[in-house]
């Protein structure tokens, strides 16, 4: 059950990334995928849709997984330095 829902997470992360970014006008990573899912399920003609939801979501995927290894460093090196200074002396 973990895995399946940390895979939910990843996909729905980056579906968000994926989504926000277009609605800002950085429209070239949902454009590129959607491209893609359509370019592999044109393959499957007759699995076309089920084809395209799995690209598309295995795709947002690895969007998710790249972004959260983009901010471990910021987290670990930024984020958490700062607070830590802000907490009670223990």
């Amino acid at each position: 059950l973990s895995v399946i829902g940390t895979a939910a997470m990843l996909w729905v992360g980056g579906s968000i990334l994926t989504h926000g970014a277009e609605q800002l006008g950085w429209t070239w990573p949902y454009h590129t995928i959607e491209i893609a899912a359509h370019a592999v399920a044109a393959m499957i003609p007759s699995f076309e849709g089920a084809v395209s939801w799995i690209v598309t979501a295995a795709l947002d995927g690895v969007i998710g997984i790249l972004v959260g290894f983009a901010i471990i460093p910021v987290v670990t090196r930024v984020i958490t330095p700062i607070w830590t200074r802000f907490q009670p002396a223990r």
